[in-house]
């Protein structure tokens, strides 16, 4: 199957692994499955670093490929897929992220609980 990490989880992955679900675990560690990491989350990532907001050990690009993950480009299409999607969550990011899964048929790994009140396939952390 193939999943995208949301940034937060992406998060957990590079500092707090103990924090996902075995069956989680089990997910990220299966070699017949793609688990992709979006431009998105590093763009999120380096505003919050530059804000000061967020300070990791390592370098969250490197690790992607490091870790056995794949990079996810933002297409436009996946850009557009944002207006039509309700408004039940104000993020701009998870918004992006949201609408990736749905155009590319990605399960969320994920630990927001508003990911729910969208038509995307849900993995919790």
């Amino acid at each position: 199957m193939n999943y995208l990490l949301d940034t937060c989880a992406y998060i957990f992955l590079l500092m707090q692994p103990e924090r996902f679900s075995s069956e989680t675990r089990s997910i990220l560690l299966d070699p017949q499955n793609t688990i992709y990491v979006s431009a998105v989350t590093a763009n999120e990532i380096a505003i919050k670093r530059s804000q000061n907001k967020l300070h990791l050990h390592c370098d969250d690009y490197e690790e992607v490929e490091a870790r056995g993950l794949t990079h996810l480009p933002l297409a436009y299409a996946h850009g557009k897929g944002v207006q039509s999607l309700p408004c039940h969550h104000r993020d701009p990011f998870d918004r992006l992220l949201i609408s990736q899964a749905i155009c590319e048929q990605l399960t969320v790994i994920t630990c927001d609980v508003q990911f729910a009140s969208y038509p995307v396939l849900l993995q919790q952390v």
